[in-house]
């Protein structure tokens, strides 16, 4: 049974059930104790001696006698409390599940020290020039690397995106019509709901960046170049096509004109940075291969100093240019006071749901592994507590924002497992609604988005490795009732504050004092550039 490979993996059990972390999938966190402060360090389990290996069998005699009892607690418990009523959450801390289990080798999360003053350039940075420091110059490209592609907007969509629906509104979108009372109101016939495509930060940034305060058309003032090209969008529409060299046409092409601008030369591209709303793997099909997935745009050499926002980067290489940004939600506030008032209604929603999910079946994985999928969606049919929108049956509404709202706002935990991608913008749609993401997978959002989310992982969601869920080992529900309602309650408090942050406002209109996700990562960007410069002047 045991692996050759013994520097990278190791056999444990669980509850009696052998398990071996793949090679190949990224290590997991422990599963935090829902304690009344839940742990924020997570430990190694190592394998010393053979005396381990006889207290892990003591353990695992233990954890299972654990288990039955709480268990058989659990059945009591929730026959003497079936109802109708809103779920319980208990007042005490509870007994932890799975204190007895030996822990996963864990995530190292990477280290965001040197940006966690991202959300805010300190005062003593900024002179009385409020854009001194904070300058940004706009390449005008020629229009093959971005107008012309939404020109031909009836031409370049495919049977999943409309481009042209997509690409309305500057990204943002058609206007959402509220037939239910989700949304706050339109004010002075402004609205700001929109069925934004969860794929077009390319259009939505540039949109944006328009409008932004401090643009400049003098280069030389400049402290970050913005290359507006819409990579995404170019790709989706050859993404199938056999032959590689349409595919990486643009891209070869793009690299080509920013090389020869005199702009490039003064830091060979580190200062210039580009956004796309798709994920890292699509641009990185190796410049050697004549075939296989995606194009070649980050594989470019020449391009190997450019800062590039995405939804979901690589998280498998010690990228220094690829940074993760949020997924745009349907909300796109146009003043300060819009946003308290959203907030402010989460607060106050009564939320008769324990958990929710939204969700299909889902294949085995590239590594032959089931999904948890089909595990989640029994264990939420089999729960009065539970509400499920199951999309083999029910497509419609989960293509409708106005269902996905409402189930999100109705409850209070929501389950976010991963699907194609690590990433979910449902991850993102639950906390603008205050609900708890409850995630399977570190590359889901602690990997990632760095910029815009806190290191402390637990003040704002719960963490349950989906190797637990294969193994059926723990009951959801049962899990997630034993919070102590304080601690439930802080951590939707903490989930609320953090929506400013990852939404994006409407490109026409300025919020004030609210920093949103655009601005998250434009103060970012500039610390990183700034300090690159530092770097470089020695």
């Amino acid at each position: 049974m045991a692996s050759s490979d013994t520097q990278h993996t190791a056999d444990f059990t669980i509850f009696g059930v052998l398990s071996r972390p793949s090679k190949k999938a990224p290590m997991q966190e422990q599963l935090p104790c829902p304690e009344s402060k839940p742990p924020v360090n997570v430990y190694k389990f190592y394998v010393y001696s053979r005396l381990c290996w006889i207290v892990a069998g003591i353990l695992g005699f233990w954890s299972v006698a654990s288990l039955l009892n709480f268990l058989s607690d659990s059945t009591e418990e929730y026959s003497s409390s079936s109802s109708s009523s809103p779920p319980l959450l208990s007042d005490h801390p509870p007994t932890p599940i799975f204190s007895s289990m030996p822990h996963p080798e864990v995530v190292q999360y990477p280290s965001t020290d040197s940006l966690q003053s991202a959300k805010g350039l300190p005062a003593s940075d900024l002179s009385d020039d409020a854009c001194d420091g904070k300058h940004v110059y706009m390449h005008s490209l020629p229009p093959m690397f971005n107008q012309d592609i939404i020109s031909d907007c009836e031409q370049n969509s495919r049977k999943w995106i409309d481009v042209c629906s997509a690409t309305a509104n500057g990204g943002l979108g058609p206007i959402l019509e509220d037939e239910e009372g989700l949304f706050t109101h339109p004010q002075n016939g402004i609205h700001s709901w929109y069925n934004t495509e969860q794929f077009i930060l390319d259009v939505l940034f540039h949109t944006r960046m328009k409008k932004y305060r401090c643009l400049t058309s003098n280069s030389l003032k400049a402290d970050l170049i913005y290359v507006p090209f819409y990579a995404g969008l170019d790709l989706t529409r050859y993404l199938w096509d056999a032959n590689v060299s349409i595919r990486d046409h643009l891209p070869n092409a793009l690299a080509g004109w920013l090389t020869e601008r005199p702009e490039w030369k003064a830091m060979d591209g580190r200062d210039h940075f580009l956004v796309t709303g798709k994920m890292s793997w699509d641009f990185r099909r190796p410049m050697d291969e004549e075939s296989g997935w995606g194009n070649n745009l980050l594989e470019l050499p020449a391009l190997k100093n450019v800062s590039v926002l995405l939804i979901e980067k690589d998280t498998n290489r010690a990228s220094h240019v690829e940074h993760a940004i949020p997924y745009p939600t349907h909300f796109h506030p146009h003043k300060d006071s819009e946003v308290n008032e959203w907030q402010d209604s989460m607060r106050a929603k009564e939320r008769v749901n324990l958990v929710a999910f939204a969700g299909a079946n889902r294949p085995a994985d590239s590594l032959g592994r089931s999904s948890i999928w089909a595990e989640l969606m029994e264990q939420c049919r089999s729960s009065e507590f539970c509400k499920l929108l199951d999309c083999n049956e029910d497509e419609s509404g989960c293509n409708s924002p106005s269902a996905i709202m409402k189930l999100f706002q109705e409850s209070v935990f929501c389950l976010q497992p991963i699907g194609h991608l690590y990433t979910r913008r449902s991850v993102f749609d639950s906390i603008l609604c205050g609900c708890i993401p409850v995630l399977f997978h570190a590359h889901t959002v602690y990997t990632q988005y760095n910029w815009h989310l806190p290191q402390n992982f637990s003040s704002y969601s719960v963490f349950i490795p989906e190797e637990y869920i294969r193994a059926k080992l723990p009951v959801i529900e049962q899990y997630l009732r034993r919070f102590p309602a304080l601690q439930v309650e802080e951590m939707r408090e903490k989930v609320i504050s953090l929506i400013p942050s990852l939404i994006y406002a409407h490109p026409d209109h300025q919020l004030e004092k609210v920093k949103d996700a655009f601005d998250v990562a434009m103060d970012a960007l500039l610390l990183k550039v700034r300090a690159s410069r530092r770097e470089t002047s020695f």
